[in-house]
């Protein structure tokens, strides 16, 4: 019975060493745990900032493109207003041009019409 008593005094000896070495590994796993995460936090930290840093960034572009873009509709919109009145002021003169022109030839044919019919008149002696 002593030998046996013995021999779980030994077991118990190497169950307490192996417990001691556990707790050991476990307070280094737990260090070394907490530093991943400390870590871990600034290195988010820093990459938060980062982010925060290039949206402001974007957010600038963004206005900047948003108000060169105003700046450009608001030009063509004045370009077309200018080329708009330029081209009535264009149709108007084509029009008169229309109008003289269609005077002239309507003037033309009627000329050619009569001089036609007094060709005509003189030639089968309607008119001497």
């Amino acid at each position: 019975m002593d030998a046996r008593i013995a021999k779980l005094e030994s077991d118990v000896e190497y169950i307490k060493r192996d417990v001691g070495e556990i707790k050991i590994d476990i307070k280094e796993l737990r260090n070394d745990f907490k530093s991943d995460v400390t870590e871990l936090r600034s290195e988010f930290k820093e990459l938060r900032n980062d982010f925060k840093s290039d949206v402001i960034e974007l957010r600038s572009e963004f206005k900047e493109l948003r108000n060169d873009l105003k700046s450009d509709v608001t030009e063509l919109r004045s370009e077309f207003k200018e080329s708009r009145s330029d081209l009535k002021g264009d149709v108007k003169e084509l029009r008169k041009d229309l109008t003289i022109d269609f005077r002239l030839l309507f003037g033309a044919l009627i000329v050619t019409a009569l001089g036609l019919a007094g060709l005509m008149a003189k030639g089968f002696h309607w008119i001497s």
